[in-house]
């Protein structure tokens, strides 16, 4: 019985062993994918400025900022682009006069 025993912990450590690298990579990957994004994102950048493309323009939203109605332009910019709140509040935030 013993040797039975013997193998069950060795393939149940093993097991737990492997999940554990398993788990590390996943965590180091995701780590990674906020850095990844934002290198496409100047990528992409660069490519549109190399052919000319303007950045799309909001003067609806521009305009209720300016007009210090900030929660209508936040509400209005999710409206046309469908980010998440927070970052429409910046982009709105850096619309503001300071």
């Amino acid at each position: 019985m013993e040797p039975l025993l013997g193998v069950a912990l060795a393939a149940f450590f093993g097991f737990g062993a492997g999940l554990v690298v398993a788990l590390a990579a996943t965590s180091r990957s995701r780590i990674d994918v906020p850095a990844r994004l934002g290198a496409i994102e100047r990528q992409q950048r660069a490519v549109l400025d190399h052919l000319g493309v303007a950045p799309p323009s909001y003067p609806d939203v521009e305009e209720l900022a300016r007009q210090g109605r900030p929660i209508e332009a936040v509400r209005l910019y999710r409206r046309h682009t469908g980010v998440p709140l927070i970052e429409a509040k910046r982009f709105v935030d850096g619309l503001r006069p300071r």
